[in-house]
């Protein structure tokens, strides 16, 4: 991750387009928040698979663990990371909302059957 947004950096300075490197930026900070749910070993595991493409058997034997850890390992971090985006989707919906007056609550209407 740190490799990542050091390259980011890099290729925002060296870009002749901010808004490039904004959205850069934007989407290392989305993704550096989404990881904060998940522990460092899982981070770690997730990341040399994601990120720096190894494979499961290669992150085994970096880790000195069996293959199957590491596709649970891999399994869980995905749905952990899937359930902080859905969090911090809301909270974003949630915070849009308010800073927009409208209301908190919407209330939906009783169905006519």
């Amino acid at each position: 991750m740190f490799r990542l947004s050091r390259s980011a950096a890099e290729e925002a300075k060296r870009s002749s387009d901010p808004m490039k490197g904004l959205l850069r930026h934007e989407l290392m900070e989305n993704l550096r928040m989404l990881m904060n749910g998940l522990s460092m070993r899982e981070r770690q595991i997730f990341e040399a698979h994601f990120f720096s493409e190894l494979s499961p058997s290669e992150i085994a034997t970096l880790f000195g663990m069996t293959t199957a850890n590491v596709y649970n390992l891999l399994s869980r971090s995905r749905v952990k990371v899937q359930k902080e985006r859905i969090r911090v989707s809301i909270r974003n919906y949630v915070q849009q909302r308010a800073e927009t007056g409208q209301k908190r609550v919407h209330i939906l209407r009783a169905p006519h059957i």
